[in-house]
């Protein structure tokens, strides 16, 4: 499950843009936390059905999906328009693979250089976010949000999103760098988003006491 998690989460989790006011916070917020929901959910529901794939787009799956039904039709009438089609696209997906995979290397080289120009441009938002900053409270980093993330328990109740822990702790260099642009954000602007002030509270009575 949590390769599958991971995969999905690098590639869908977007780029980090600058965030100037509390409206542009909330938003960023909720961004990001649909964006692991959503790499949650494709997890869970991949566990469950025992696929052992690799994560493949969408649009090349359903590429795939066309050249099995175009083989079908070809095995049982042998057509020949039918197999130049079937042909065309199996060719039509392997340049989709090789984009799709060159991509995840692309984005690879951007989370292990800090020579690539997308990763100074990340750092360089914060930077300059930062640097705005009179409040005195000193700005995070992405050692520092790796390092708080390590040190979390397991055994603690997910948020109303469901989102726990340990799926953080599958997260990787994008998530946090996404999630450091959030936090710095938030000590600038000295402001906490709404989203994050839910929490699923349950009431526990002490023993021989009415519940109420």
């Amino acid at each position: 499950m949590w390769p599958a998690f991971t995969d999905h989460l690098s590639v869908n989790i977007g780029p980090i843009t600058a965030i100037d006011g509390p409206i542009q916070l909330e938003i960023a917020v909720r961004q990001v936390t649909e964006r692991v929901s959503d790499s949650l959910r494709y997890a869970t529901n991949t566990s469950r059905a025992v696929d052992s794939r690799p994560f493949i787009p969408r649009e090349v799956r359903d590429l795939i999906r066309e050249k099995n039904g175009l083989r079908r039709q070809w095995q049982r009438t042998l057509n020949s328009v039918l197999k130049a089609k079937y042909n065309q696209m199996a060719s039509r997906i392997q340049v989709a693979l090789d984009e799709f995979r060159n991509q995840r290397w692309d984005d690879f080289i951007i989370q292990a250089s800090e020579s690539s120009s997308a990763f100074w441009s990340a750092v360089k938002v914060m930077k300059e976010q930062s640097e705005e900053d009179e409040d005195p409270l000193r700005p995070t980093s992405p050692e520092e949000m790796k390092a708080i993330i390590k040190a979390f328990r397991y055994n603690t109740a997910p948020r109303p999103d469901d989102i726990t822990y340990r799926t953080l702790k599958h997260a990787r260099s994008k998530f946090v760098m996404h999630l450091t642009n959030i936090c710095n954000a938030m000590l600038r602007l000295q402001y906490f988003p709404s989203q994050w002030k839910q929490a699923n509270v349950a009431m526990i009575p002490k023993p021989g006491q009415p519940p109420n």
